[in-house]
């Protein structure tokens, strides 16, 4: 070590190094008083903490002059520093993501093995025990798991490039729905790797928990400057998903089937059978297709996770299978508009009072011809309800197993009758209208008639992309290219038919922008 790479400046004039206490004490006071702000740069505050907290641990000189080198080769480095954004704008990890491309897994290779090389060569100097081999594999394919999500992030945002992890060993690992190589361990194993100075690849803003509330936030990871240039030439394009990823989720059930309960169904493990073996290829044929389709959003490529669908079961595989996973399916019916395939407008396909013709399906029933018009026109002895309100009573009441006596909330509003409407009136109008499945109210069916439409609308959807032609599921509907409208119309009501036995009926619209109120409240 050569004297002169441990001066430092004060007051503008080099202090030459001195091989006593005395200089020693006065480069670290020096150094301690040009720490890096906390709150703007927690993570470089840390590492030069730690080091001055080495350099005074230190017994002898020579100690002492290597933690002041690090010291000032780490207040050297050249790197930018982004501020924590909002979390909206930070995808999870999803530990799935990897590279597809060649060019993709070759830069995304080297970085993890140099990385790993670093690492190694800091446990021996250091003489901390050599990771186990097993450990290395696991902590390799993380690193590039997590190196895929900041790539897709930088492309989403690329002032940032955020990703959220957990850190948090309340997290359970040991499960069919997360990688085996995919552990809280290995993670956090991971990104201590990512972010060691020799390293430099990422910044971390570590989460917090706060038991008493029962609340916190996970921890986010940053690109630094060298990633960020590393990880420029990728697009979304280079990455996919792999396919052991299970694309069938089985939740507990709950008593009723509200909305505000569904993020509280746990998800369980299972033991494969038939349908599910079955089922798992029909969806890795479909998100295969949609992962070469091209699908954009207000002129932007969706990537790979926002067109992976994944079927989610409540109880058992009878019940639900409602396909989620999608990015159109959370936006906006007033944005979907925005959507285009191969730079096409699309069309929305859906099929028309869907619970109610599968209600008389599972009951091998036909549905009255006079009911075939418009189900949920009750009409009765001249006084009318508002469809949306009919609508979403009367699929509340396939879904309760018991009678409430009263309007679900909101529902009276909507259906357009006085305060003082007794429900029971309303109800007995429906069970009347409806009188050869009106035994199936109160049931609980609803989950299973959920379960059929899944069936219909995965048969429908391989079935046009045989035909070549992309979709976009939304639970009873698709969206299409608006030029495929008649052959959905018609696999559609095929896949109705193959399934159920009977005829179903669907409706299409075109997706169009929503129209501006004039100056003058009309439109």
């Amino acid at each position: 070590m050569q004297n002169i790479e441990l001066t430092y400046t004060y007051n503008n004039t080099p202090q030459e190094y001195q091989h006593n206490p005395s200089w020693h004490d006065k480069a670290i006071k020096y150094y301690q008083s040009k720490l890096p702000d906390e709150h703007t740069n927690p993570m470089e505050y840390y590492e030069q903490v730690e080091l001055i907290n080495l350099f005074k641990e230190a017994t002898c000189h020579e100690e002492k002059d290597h933690f002041l080198l690090l010291l000032k080769e780490e207040r050297q480095k050249t790197f930018s520093w982004t501020p924590p954004i909002k979390t909206e704008n930070a995808i999870h990890l999803n530990p799935y993501i990897c590279p597809k491309s060649y060019a993709a897994k070759e830069a995304l290779h080297d970085i993890a093995d140099k990385a790993l090389e670093r690492d190694s060569r800091l446990r021996i100097n250091n003489k901390e025990r050599a990771r186990k081999r097993s450990d290395i594999e696991k902590i390799r394919n993380t690193i590039i798991s997590i190196l895929s999500n900041l790539a897709l992030a930088l492309e989403l945002h690329p002032t940032s490039g955020a990703v959220i992890i957990s850190r948090s060993k309340r997290v359970s690992s040991n499960s069919r729905y997360t990688p085996k190589w995919y552990t809280v361990k290995i993670t956090i194993a991971a990104t201590d790797i990512l972010s060691q100075p020799d390293n430099n690849f990422i910044t971390m803003k570590m989460g917090s928990y706060n038991t008493k509330k029962e609340e916190g936030a996970q921890t986010a990871i940053f690109p630094r400057t060298l990633l960020t240039e590393l990880l420029s030439p990728l697009s979304n394009r280079d990455f996919g998903e792999i396919e052991s990823r299970e694309l069938i989720i089985l939740k507990d059930e709950k008593e009723g089937w509200t909305k505000k309960s569904r993020a509280d169904h746990k998800r369980i493990e299972y033991t494969d059978n038939p349908f599910t073996n079955n089922r798992r290829k029909e969806l890795m044929a479909i998100n295969r297709y949609l992962e070469d389709a091209d699908v954009s959003f207000d002129g932007t490529q969706l990537i790979t996770p926002e067109k992976t669908m994944r079927e989610y079961f409540n109880g058992s595989f009878d019940q639900g299978g409602r396909l989620f996973g999608g990015a159109w399916q959370s936006s906006p019916k007033e944005t979907r508009h925005q959507y285009k395939i191969n730079g096409n407008k699309c069309i929305e396909i859906d099929f028309k009072a869907s619970n109610i013709y599968l209600a008389y399906a599972i009951d091998h029933t036909a549905m009255p011809e006079e009911k075939c018009k418009d189900p949920y026109d009750l009409g009765f002895m001249g006084e009318r309800f508002e469809r949306a309100g009919v609508k979403k009573i009367f699929n509340a009441m396939l879904f309760q197993t018991k009678r409430s006596g009263r309007f679900p909330k909101h529902t009276k509003e909507l259906l357009g009758v006085n305060k003082r409407y007794p429900f029971s009136d309303f109800e007995k109008i429906v069970m009347g209208e409806h009188w050869p499945i009106s035994h199936l109210f109160y049931s609980g069916v609803g989950l299973e008639l959920m379960k059929m439409e899944s069936d219909i609308l995965v048969r429908a959807m391989l079935n046009l992309n045989e035909q070549g032609v992309v979709t976009l599921p939304i639970h009873d509907c698709v969206i299409v290219e608006e030029r495929f409208k008649p052959i959905a119309e018609e696999a559609m009501m095929d896949a109705f038919h193959q399934v159920t036995g009977l005829h179903g009926a669907v409706e299409a619209k075109l997706l169009l922008p929503p129209k501006k109120q004039t100056d003058f409240g009309g439109y």
